[in-house]
């Protein structure tokens, strides 16, 4: 059904066997994902994390050291870089052998710090340690400081004429006028950030390369008013998740570097656009009923038949064994005394309040035995409990067990039993799903191949 329905989205592909050349991380179908894109992408999208705004302050520091440098005429060879290098190897050596790593390298892999970043952030370093040098009088083969270097950062930073720029324009800073782009920034948060991260944002680019095609395929394509009611969108269902409707969101995001404008030009925010266009043109009303019913025991499981009960757990092991240390009774036993208490309740001559707070060691004991609402189901322990008590009251109110459960055995006041909701109730949700499988039937048919990225 939903399967075939995406069939025609899907081409047909190869199985690739070729490796992927240099420069690009991954191949989509016939499209190349190259790093310098990828760089650019991780630039325009994640640019409002706290990670980036480090990445930037580092750039707006090394900025600052290529300036000064450059007016009083220093630099720094590779020969001087590379003399670094080998000094902090075999400084190493003798201090952080203890580290586990047999050498600098083995040692920068093992916690994920990328060599070349390492190598290139020499370079600021050293012409910082000449101006510094020369501001503070200090001989050629007198160590440098760490506070004098800070101190020479931390007032150059004061005078800079120092300005961040929205990354949509392509450049993310000027130091002096001179520009920082959006394309370093990127370089450099990819060179720093560990393989997990990596991985994470290269399958958010490769997602949005697998939900353009199939867009293009099926001749789909965003307008102007398909971004805007996208946005407003995404600001209701934003109120409503703060329970605010008179939030100020440009502020709010603001705050956090971005703005109303810059989620209009996001690709991820454009591809998830993209992505309901095509769930509208391939699933109508009539597929999604479809996929709701042959999903059916999913859905009751995630949202499902809710019930409202109270409970008396007592803790057990396994039926005839009792272990003094780490259970205080078995099975049997347990089931016994909760038969007795079933007895008392029938007769009238105690409440399931009072049996909970007597006997009860479930955490609901100081509230009556009250677990409220729950989804009947195997997700959780109480859920499975529920669904039990469901099946031995024939999915009406009342009273149902000894039950036995996976560390115990529990007595049930089932309060309301709700019937389980049906396609209307659940549309969104079912919308998701068809959603999820969509996507995943188009990237498995999409011809990926990706290149490992970080150390």
């Amino acid at each position: 059904m939903f399967a075939a329905a995406c069939l025609a989205l899907i081409p047909s592909f190869a199985l690739v066997t070729s490796q992927l050349e240099d420069g690009v991380v991954a191949r989509v179908g016939d499209a190349l994902v190259r790093r310098a894109d990828f760089e650019l992408f991780v630039a325009h999208e994640h640019r409002a994390t706290e990670f980036a705004n480090q990445a930037l302050e580092d750039l707006i520091s090394e900025q600052i050291v290529f300036i000064e440098a450059e007016r009083r005429g220093m630099s720094v060879t590779d020969e001087q870089v590379n003399a670094r290098f080998s000094a902090y190897e075999a400084e190493f050596e003798k201090s952080a052998r203890d580290a586990g790593a047999k050498d600098l390298k083995s040692y920068l892999a093992a916690n994920q710090i990328d060599l070349g970043l390492f190598r290139k952030k020499l370079r600021p370093v050293l012409l910082l340690e000449q101006l510094v040098r020369a501001e503070f009088d200090l001989d050629d083969d007198e160590p440098v400081p760490q506070e004098k270097m800070h101190v020479w950062i931390g007032d150059r930073m004061t005078r800079a004429r120092i300005e961040r720029v929205d990354v949509d324009t392509g450049v993310v800073a000027r130091v002096d006028g001179v520009p920082i782009d959006a394309a370093r920034l990127g370089q450099r948060l990819v060179e720093a950030s560990q393989r997990k991260k990596l991985d994470e944002w290269l399958d958010e680019l490769i997602g949005c390369h697998v939900v353009e095609q199939a867009a293009a395929r099926q001749g789909l394509t965003l307008s102007d008013r398909d971004v805007d009611d996208g946005l407003d969108q995404w600001q209701k269902e934003f109120r409503e998740r703060q329970r605010d409707a008179d939030v100020d969101l440009r502020r709010l995001l603001a705050e956090k570097g971005l703005s109303l404008e810059a989620l209009r030009a996001s690709r991820l925010f454009r591809a998830k656009l993209l992505m309901e266009k095509l769930v509208d043109d391939l699933y109508p009303d009539h597929e999604l009923r479809a996929f709701f019913d042959a999903h059916r025991a999913e859905f009751m499981e995630r949202a499902g038949r809710t019930v409202t009960m109270r409970v008396v757990f007592l803790k057990a092991g396994a039926p005839g064994a009792v272990d003094a240390k780490f259970v205080p009774r078995g099975s049997d036993d347990a089931k016994r005394i909760l038969e007795q208490k079933l007895a008392d309740l029938n007769a009238g001559t105690t409440t399931f309040a009072a049996i909970a707070k007597e006997i009860s060691e479930h955490p609901s004991a100081t509230q009556e035995g009250n677990v409220g609402q729950l989804v009947a189901g195997s997700r959780t322990q109480l859920g499975l409990v529920a669904q039990k008590a469901l099946a031995a009251r024939e999915e009406k109110p009342g009273l149902a067990g000894p039950l036995e459960a996976t560390e115990g055995v529990y007595l049930v006041e089932l309060l309301d039993v709700r019937p389980a909701p049906g396609y209307e109730q659940l549309a969104t949700l079912v919308r998701t799903r068809a959603r999820e499988e969509l996507f995943k039937t188009l990237k498995d048919g999409a011809g990926v191949e990706r290149r490992p990225l970080g150390s």
